[in-house]
């Protein structure tokens, strides 16, 4: 029996929002936990609210907090199904790279993309299934955020699975690269990856 090895979903892959929400929760809950044993102890040995397990108990609610901010930002959203992510891996031309599960941010809002395709000079995205803000919006966002880094990438944003993978099938495929040669998916690849939450 061959042994499949288990792999942590990082950015850009499938099944990244889940993880990233269950995680929260058990930080959450952890460190609410420990920082109200710290705060009890505390008021029990030193008969005192002012005391320095107190001040532990405070610092902990820091990553209570950051945890809470995370999953609030993460839970209107849900990863992909496998099934999904092998439809667009099927359609998607050689060459090219597929994210998946992309949570975005922008000073006003988190933006949700279930899959993004990158060509050597195209981005195609289609809209999360949770995500509220309208295709056109998404479209800016990422439109603007490519012009503004440079990038002279074209930009589309769909909301319907079957039309995103008609235009996915539709892209030209990238060539082979030699070692030394840059490689323009990449350099816009760091760059989306840098706005993922």
């Amino acid at each position: 029996m061959e042994k499949k090895e288990r792999t942590v979903p990082g950015k850009g892959s499938r099944g990244y929002i889940n993880r990233i929400k269950k995680l929260a929760i058990l930080i959450a809950i952890g460190s609410f936990a420990l920082a109200a044993l710290l705060f009890v102890l505390g008021l029990i040995i030193f008969e005192s609210k002012l005391n320095i397990l107190s001040i532990f108990a405070a610092l902990i609610i820091i990553p209570f907090a950051g945890a809470v901010t995370r999953f609030v930002l993460f839970r209107k959203y849900s990863s992909v199904s496998e099934e999904d992510e092998n439809k667009v891996f099927e359609a998607t031309p050689a060459g090219s790279t597929t994210l998946a599960d992309l949570v975005m941010t922008s000073p006003e809002h988190a933006l949700g993309f279930a899959f993004m395709v990158v060509t050597d000079n195209e981005i195609a995205g289609l809209r999360a299934k949770g995500e509220k803000l309208s295709t056109v919006k998404l479209y800016e966002y990422l439109r603007d955020l490519v012009k503004k880094k440079g990038f002279e990438f074209e930009v589309e944003v769909l909301d319907d699975m079957d039309k995103f993978i008609d235009h996915i099938s539709g892209l030209s495929e990238s060539p082979a690269r030699a070692e030394d040669e840059t490689d323009p998916q990449e350099e816009v690849i760091d760059m989306l990856k840098i706005y993922m939450a």
